[in-house]
């Protein structure tokens, strides 16, 4: 049994570095409090993924087929997305986000996303 979401997340990303040839994803945060996705990353473009496989990039619903056409039209300079999964989200779409990163030679950080309140 898996005991927190930080250690089903590594493993998961364990897995997936072993399905996609081996890329690094760093995990923010390295140290101590946990950082979160929200307006303080400004100039950085941030993918929330929701529990229910929604994609949001910077708060505008986003579908995964333009997702990086998205990010290069709003964020032209940009070399790293930071990824902000729902803690209940699924692998699945994470892991396509992160392939679909990866092929538009984006660099991914990941982060824990706030909840909407």
């Amino acid at each position: 049994m898996i005991p927190n979401m930080r250690t089903r997340l590594s493993v998961a990303l364990s897995i997936a570095a072993g399905i996609f040839g081996g890329f690094a994803v760093p995990l923010t945060p390295a140290y101590g409090q946990a950082q979160t996705a929200s307006k303080s990353n400004v100039g950085i473009p941030v993918v929330r993924i929701t529990r229910d496989a929604t994609l949001y990039l910077n708060n505008t619903r986003v579908y995964i087929n333009v997702l990086a056409e998205q990010i290069r039209r709003g964020f032209p300079k940009a070399v790293e997305v930071q990824v902000a999964p729902d803690k209940d989200a699924v692998w699945d779409p994470i892991s396509q986000v992160l392939a679909t990163l990866r092929e538009a030679r984006l660099t991914a950080r990941l982060a824990y996303a706030e909840d909407p309140k």
